[in-house]
């Protein structure tokens, strides 16, 4: 699977997930206010959110599954020398 696909599968996870979450504590509150309001709201929480948490988290903990596997052999290999190496 191509890794570009793969972060687009990691964004779309982070994006519902904050999205069901605004709504399900904001949602009562959200409903009186016209849409482009409501629209900004959820935008000015949602974009850092994802940007600063959600993504990094998401990229970390997802890491091995988004590194295409041969970069993970080399890098596995690489490591495997520098311990040779230091003993």
């Amino acid at each position: 699977m191509k890794t570009i696909f793969k972060i687009t599968v990691l964004t779309w996870v982070g994006i519902y997930s904050l999205i069901t979450l605004i709504l399900w504590l904001f949602g009562e509150n959200l409903g009186d206010i016209i849409l482009p309001l409501r629209t900004l709201f959820l935008t000015l929480i949602l974009v850092p959110l994802m940007t600063l948490l959600v993504m990094p988290f998401l990229r970390k903990m997802f890491n091995s599954w988004l590194q295409p596997q041969t970069k993970l052999l080399k890098n596995k290999a690489s490591n495997q020398q520098k311990i040779v190496k230091n003993t």
